[in-house]
């Protein structure tokens, strides 16, 4: 209700006055509150599919209309979520002050293709001078039992067991012994070179004490003496995979083993060949994943990765509070900022993962090359354009 009263510039009350009229209308109620949230109920989600479908033919309709008429028009070549997430919304304000310009949106993945395509504009994400880490590594919990997802992990279902253990890593010291000047600390998926990147809450502070505590209230204890905490005889205790290419994710494993052993937390890393590790991750064939996320920064590709249930949510993550906002910043035509700040924080509270830090993109090149150039999206899609010193090719 709040998302949809700052959407359209109305008070809470009137969204839900204006809800009581349209389930009037409609003779059924529409919404559900439940310890989530707001859900559908099956006549909202036949009215919101139905109406959904409408404005499409209504869009459609439009557009041929339009057709009948050869306006002027500027071809503007973008990457497809920037379009759609950040230009669609910005056009009507546009097409409202320039009625006689009609707009062409051409998808690019390439130079190649912008210049194929004759464009008047070319939008793209990040200018190469502000342009920093794209991804952040992270160290990812599972939350369903290896072997068989229907059933809670002994240890990460619960997520004050994962807020402890993401208070007794210290990822200030392992990321400055492995990269020294050249990362961040991060706090969530948002890495410094997306646009949501600021949004995100500060970083969890290194507090091995209060981890302690946590896990004591838990229960959990050396009833043995061996010098790692259990619980009704389970060991605290699971299986790090990591991909045996990356030498730096390895010697981050080694660091977060060594600082959880303090904890009284024993981990097992288990380095693992690189098709190995990515076919793993898909069934939930693990305990914990040191990773790196990149991906598309837009609403519904977080939702492919973090959303209940969806196909890259490997840690099988669930909030059903966090899907609607991502939903929300997803439709929103204004300013999508208030509802991904708000998932942001309820992910950061969740603990689904330790999120590390962001690398910076260090490239080493000998001086006899020439004309060297990168492109943040695709760091050697111009390496065509170099030269070697002294020659023209």
């Amino acid at each position: 209700m709040t998302l949809a009263a700052a959407e359209l510039g109305l008070t809470q009350s009137a969204i839900s006055h204006r809800l009581k009229r349209l389930e009037a209308f409609v003779g059924a109620p529409l919404l559900n509150r439940t310890g989530v949230g707001l859900l559908p109920t099956p006549a909202g989600t036949t009215l919101a599919e139905g109406l959904g479908r409408m404005l499409d033919e209504m869009a459609e309709l439009r557009a041929r209309s339009r057709a009948t008429v050869q306006p002027a028009t500027l071809k503007i070549g973008l990457g497809s979520a920037l379009a759609n997430y950040w230009l669609v919304r910005r056009l009507p304000a546009f097409a409202s002050a320039h009625p006689g310009v009609a707009i062409e949106l051409l998808i690019i993945e390439s130079d190649v293709q912008a210049r194929a395509l004759d464009l008047d504009v070319q939008i793209r994400w990040i200018p190469k001078a502000s342009a920093r880490a794209t991804s952040t590594q992270r160290l990812l919990f599972n939350e369903r039992m290896p072997g068989d997802t229907t059933r809670p992990h002994p240890l990460f279902a619960d997520p004050e067991v994962r807020h402890a253990l993401s208070l007794g890593i210290d990822r200030a010291t392992a990321t400055k012994a492995i990269f020294g000047k050249y990362a961040a600390l991060a706090s969530s998926p948002a890495a410094p070179g997306a646009w949501f990147g600021g949004l995100a809450p500060s970083p969890v502070e290194f507090d091995p004490k209060r981890a302690s505590r946590i896990l004591a209230g838990r229960g959990w204890k050396d009833s043995d003496g061996d010098g790692v905490l259990d619980r009704n005889g389970v060991a605290l205790a699971f299986n790090l995979i990591v991909p045996s290419s990356s030498e730096s994710r390895k010697q981050l494993a080694l660091i977060i083993q060594d600082q959880l052993k303090r904890l009284g937390v024993r981990v097992e890393v288990v380095p693992i060949e690189v098709t190995q590790f990515f076919a793993r991750r898909p069934p939930g064939d693990f305990d914990a994943s040191l990773e790196s996320y990149g991906g598309d920064p837009a609403p519904w590709s977080l939702l492919d990765r973090w959303g209940c249930g969806a196909a890259a949510n490997y840690g099988r993550y669930c909030n059903r509070t966090a899907d609607s906002l991502l939903r929300a910043a997803h439709l929103a035509q204004r300013d999508p900022a208030p509802p991904i700040r708000a998932w942001l924080r309820t992910l950061a509270a969740d603990h689904p993962a330790v999120f590390l830090f962001a690398a910076d993109r260090v490239y080493v090149i000998p001086k006899y090359y020439n004309n060297v150039s990168f492109q943040i999206e695709s760091p050697w899609q111009r390496v065509w354009t170099w030269t070697l010193a002294g020659t023209s090719r």
